[in-house]
This record gives C-alpha cells, sequence and structure tokens, in this order.
C-alpha cells in the first residue's frame, strides 16, 4: 500500500512540475516543448540533447549535470529566453558562437568542463552577471571578454592562466574575482580600477609580489594571496580600510608588515608558514582582530608569550 502511494504522489508531483514549465525529463519535456521553461538534467544523454534543445523556445532555465556533454548545438541560440544556464560536470570543450545571441543571459555556469577558449560572441551577453569558469582549462580571454561591463561575480579558479589581460580593469562592476590556483605570475595594473570588488582571491599562483594599486581595491573586504612565491606586500595594503580576512600563508615573508596596524577593520590573518620571526608591538591596536595565524614561522617561545598577551581577544595559532 505504501509503495502505491508513494508511486502516486511522485506522479503527482511530475505533473504539477510539468504545470509549472518545470521539468527533469527530457523524454516528457518533448512532448510539449513549447511549455517547457526550465529543464534540469542529470545523466542526459549527450546525442538525444544535442538534436532537441533547439526546440524549448521558451526555456528560461537550463541545468544539465554529470551528462557526459562533449559540445552545444548552434540552436541553443535561439533559446533567446534563457536567463540561466548551468551546465557544470560536463566534458565541454568549446561554445557555439550562437552563445551570443542569449541577450537576456544573466548567469552562466560551466564549471568542471574542458574549455580551452571562449568565441568572442560572449562579448554580447551584456545581461550577464554572474560567470563560473571554474577548472576549465583556459589560458586566455578574447577581447570582447571585457565588455561584459554587467559582470559581478567572475570565477576562473583552476584554470591553466599564466598573466591577465590589462583590459580587465573595464570590467568595473565585479564585487567577487576568483583567480586562486592557475600560474599567473603577474596581475594587470589595471585591476585597482574594480573599485566594487570586495573579494579578491589568487592563492596558489607564481606571484612574486602583488601590484601596489590593489590598495585602490577601497571597498576589499577579503583578500586571499596564500601560496606564492611573494617575500613582501605592498604598502597601499594598509589603505583598504574595509579589509576584514588576510590570507598570505606560505609564502616568502620574512617581516610582520607594521602598516597591518593601520587596518583597523581587520578581524583574520593568517601568515602562517613564512619566515617571520617577530610581530610588531603596534598589533596590540587592532581591536577587531580575532585570529592571527602564525603556524610554522620561525617565532622564539618568549616572543609567542608577549604576542599572546598583547592580543587577549584574539586566537593565536602557532
Amino acid at each position: 500500500m505504501k509503495g502505491v502511494i508513494v508511486i502516486i504522489l511522485t506522479s503527482i508531483s511530475s505533473i504539477l512540475n510539468a504545470q509549472d514549465g518545470n521539468y527533469n525529463s527530457l523524454e516528457k519535456a518533448l512532448l510539449s516543448p513549447e511549455n517547457v521553461t526550465t529543464l534540469t538534467l542529470v545523466a542526459a544523454d549527450d546525442q538525444k540533447v544535442y538534436e532537441s534543445l533547439g526546440k524549448f523556445v521558451n526555456l528560461q532555465r537550463l541545468q544539465i549535470g554529470s551528462s557526459g556533454l562533449t559540445h552545444l548545438p548552434e540552436s541553443i541560440g535561439d533559446l533567446r529566453k534563457l536567463n540561466y544556464i548551468n551546465l557544470r560536470l560536463n566534458r565541454i570543450s568549446a561554445l557555439p558562437e550562437s552563445i551570443g545571441n542569449l541577450e537576456n543571459l544573466d548567469t552562466l555556469i560551466l564549471t568542471f568542463n574542458t574549455l580551452t577558449e571562449l568565441p568572442e560572441s560572449i562579448g554580447n551577453l551584456q545581461n550577464l552577471q554572474f560567470l563560473d569558469l571554474a577548472h576549465n582549462r583556459l589560458t586566455f580571454l578574447p577581447e570582447a571578454f571585457f565588455k561584459l561591463k554587467k559582470l559581478t561575480y567572475l570565477s576562473l579558479y583552476g584554470n591553466r592562466f599564466e598573466q591577465l589581460s590589462d583590459e580587465l580593469g573595464e570590467l568595473k562592476n565585479l564585487e567577487n574575482l576568483e583567480l586562486a590556483h592557475n600560474r599567473i605570475e603577474v596581475l594587470p595594473k589595471s585591476i585597482g580600477k574594480l573599485s566594487k570588488l570586495n573579494r579578491l582571491t589568487v592563492s596558489t599562483n607564481n606571484l612574486k609580489f602583488l601590484p601596489v594599486e590593489v590598495g585602490e581595491l577601497s571597498q576589499l573586504t577579503e583578500l586571499s594571496v596564500s601560496d606564492n612565491l611573494i617575500k613582501q606586500l605592498p604598502e597601499s595594503i594598509g589603505q583598504l580600510h574595509y579589509l576584514k580576512e588576510l590570507f598570505v600563508r606560505g609564502n616568502y615573508l620574512t617581516e610582520f608588515p607594521q602598516f597591518i596596524c593601520k587596518m583597523k577593520s581587520i578581524e583574520y590573518i593568517s601568515f602562517s608558514e613564512n619566515k617571520i620571526t617577530s610581530v610588531p608591538i603596534c598589533v596590540r591596536d587592532l581591536s577587531n582582530l580575532r585570529h592571527l595565524g602564525l603556524k610554522e614561522c620561525s617565532i622564539p617561545e618568549k616572543e609567542r608569550d608577549k604576542i599572546i598577551k598583547q592580543l587577549p581577544n584574539c586566537e593565536v595559532s602557532f
């Protein structure tokens, strides 16, 4: 009896979802493609998706995950009502030029694919705000990419970039920029133009220094540069008055920067796995500091006791 009830409830749920335009079955969606507004597929047949995707002319949200998709049909460009695409965990190596026709698209998620390049037409996505390209094989961005003026979130995490275009500074609405786990050697000076940026992560790259222009990111609340080759931080970082979290673990700093003491909003600092031997007495002025990471630094036992006394309300890890 219970099994019958479950089957009935599942059928009712499926019917209600279909009435709302939400489908999680390609076969059922194809029975009335003009009624489909949301299509969510897992482990879908690559060829069937390729052949039928263009039929869903009223589609607004598309999510296909873990399906082994290797490419998208040009007909995806006919789905002009699409505002959300999530194609994570597939094998897509290239996007069709027609992707640029999706003028209403505001979210594009392509994490865990095999993209090696992006089409120039991506610059036509003038309403795109959220773009996640993490875990692909990208080495460069096309010139047209920097026309995406409405982008607020961009993740290039886990790609193969060695450098970034100076045009990066044109993405002036960016609030969150993820560049970790690449091979970047130098950040462009234009990064200082990203005046709305509040989170910047460039951990696990090949950076030997940060440009002084980082200090112009006046809205920054989190900066992560861990696991690079940095020997010294620019003093301009002391101008980041809203910074709350600073991660510099696993670099080659030999001194605790004095300018850190100017950063009254700072709550979390990690200088672990550096070559720091002492901490300036002015750290006691950091009244909001709640955690100071100094693991695997070369700080003597006596100096450790002093640091702990200077920061009675802060957790200090050695």
